[in-house]
Parts: C-alpha cells; sequence; structure tokens
C-alpha cells in the first residue's frame, strides 16, 4: 500500500530538524529530504556513495547521471544531496523578488539544494538538477531564482544542470563502480581482495596489448581462482580508481589492457 505524504506543519519542520535533517557530513549527513518521506517519487533511487559511504537519497535520474559523476571525482571530497536552505533567508529572497515562496499546506517549506559539493581547496558548489521540460515552467524557474541569489549571496559558485551527456554505457559503468567502491557488502575479507589485486595489477603490468578476457583466465589459473574471480577483481580495482579506464565506456574484456591504465606514467 503507498504511505501518504505526511501533512506539513511547523511542528514537522521541527522534528525534522531535531533528528538532524541537513545536519553533518561525509557519513554522519542527513539529507532534508528522503525517498521514503513520499508516497510515490517516480525515478527516485538510492546509492550507496563511495566518499562518504552512507546511502543517498537522489529523486532523478539526471540526480543519479550527476552524483554518480561527482562520486567518481578526485577533485570532491564530499556530497551533501537534498540540502536545506535557511527559510528566513528565502523568505526574504522570495519577498525581494517579488515571488511566492514555496508553501505546503499551507506553510512556508523548507527549501533545498540538489548538491551541496566539498572539493578539494576548500572550495563549495552548489548544484540544481533540472530537465529542461521543467524550465518551462514559471514556477520552477522562480524557485530557481531564489535558490541561485541564495548562493550568491554566500559566495559559493550556483550551477544549473539541465542536460545530461552520459549514455547508457556510461552509466552502467558508473554504477556498477559504485557498486563495487565498498568490501563491507562482500564475503570475502578485504585482506584476500587486496591479495588478488596485487597479483591481477602485476599481470596487468606485464602484459601490455594481452587480450583483457584471456589475461584474467590466465591468473585465475595460476593463482587457483574459482573462474570468474578474475573479474570481480579487476571490477574491484576499478572502483578504487587502481588500474583506472581511458574512456568512460563499460568494461570491454573481449578488448586489450590497453583499455586500462596503471596511472605509472
Amino acid at each position: 500500500m503507498a504511505k501518504n505524504r505526511t501533512r506539513l506543519t511547523e511542528k514537522r519542520i521541527a522534528k525534522l530538524k531535531k533528528m538532524g535533517r541537513g545536519m553533518g557530513c561525509g557519513p554522519d549527513y542527513l539529507p532534508w529530504v528522503k525517498i521514503h518521506d513520499f508516497s510515490s517519487m517516480g525515478r527516485a533511487k538510492r546509492r550507496l556513495g563511495q566518499k562518504s559511504g552512507r546511502v543517498i537519497h537522489l529523486m532523478s535520474d539526471g540526480e543519479e547521471d550527476v552524483f554518480l559523476a561527482l562520486d567518481a571525482s578526485r577533485d570532491v571530497l564530499d556530497i551533501r544531496e537534498q540540502y536545506p536552505l535557511a527559510r528566513t533567508q528565502t523568505i526574504m529572497i522570495a519577498e525581494r523578488l517579488g515571488v511566492p515562496h514555496p508553501r505546503a499546506d499551507g506553510v512556508d517549506i523548507v527549501m533545498t539544494t540538489d548538491f551541496l559539493v566539498d572539493l578539494k581547496g576548500g572550495r563549495q558548489k552548489a548544484i540544481a538538477v533540472k530537465t529542461e521540460n521543467d524550465l518551462e515552467r514559471r514556477r520552477v524557474r522562480e524557485k530557481l531564482d531564489i535558490e541561485r541569489l541564495y548562493w550568491t549571496a554566500r559566495g559559493i559558485p550556483w550551477h544549473l544542470i539541465t542536460k545530461v551527456e552520459v549514455d547508457n554505457a556510461a552509466r552502467l559503468n558508473r554504477q556498477e563502480v559504485a557498486e563495487w567502491h565498498s568490501v563491507k557488502d562482500l564475503t570475502t575479507p578485504a585482506e584476500v581482495w587486496d591479495a588478488r589485486g596485487h597479483a591481477l595489477l602485476l599481470a596487468i603490468a606485464e602484459a601490455p596489448s594481452t587480450p583483457l578476457l584471456g589475461l584474467l583466465k590466465s591468473v585465475e589459473t595460476d593463482h587457483e581462482w574459482v573462474p570468474g574471480t578474475g573479474i570481480s577483481t579487476l571490477k574491484r580495482l576499478l572502483a578504487l580508481g587502481l588500474p583506472t579506464k581511458l574512456s568512460d565506456d563499460r568494461l570491454d574484456l573481449q578488448a586489450s589492457t590497453d583499455q586500462l591504465s596503471l596511472g605509472s606514467e
């Protein structure tokens, strides 16, 4: 049975704040909005974050694409999704713009930004993700103006992303990398994966331009691994960035090891 949306009241907002929604960072951050807060979120989904090690709440395919790219970036330190904006400030900005502040059930809502991103060097950026169809609606544009001015007042760059150029192969590759990043969900101890990874990296380094599938099978035979362990180990290594792929396409087992870079240059 679908879950009914909880009616918004000032008491509800106070309760969410007391629960720690919108507070913390890294593994301790709690988004202001979670998927289960609504009866139906359409294309909403959860992803395990590589950088934070926690479940990320994403409200659309576009948000997922942006998140996966951010989570794979070495310049990104932390990603906080559905980040709440100070309500007193957004109300003042709406008044200045002469537009209604977003409300629900007669209560001014707490507006959110899709992503607040912490970068190396102490920098930050805020990101809103919308479709081009979204922008055809005046009300959406009004709310984005409030959000933009909010971050501008804080000296934090705000970016509006309306189109994410990610083909299906790249999307599947990023999803796979995210799924393999954490060893906490794997039954084999981490030290065993590390030993396998070391052996496989040596084999790759010693066999340039070698058919990848053949190399994996050879390593499995040499080390008496169960069939399939080679590809599992390689996917784990790719998730850790050791080695890296030279393109954003999915791993091609029929191609050579030249599609991989050990980063030794």
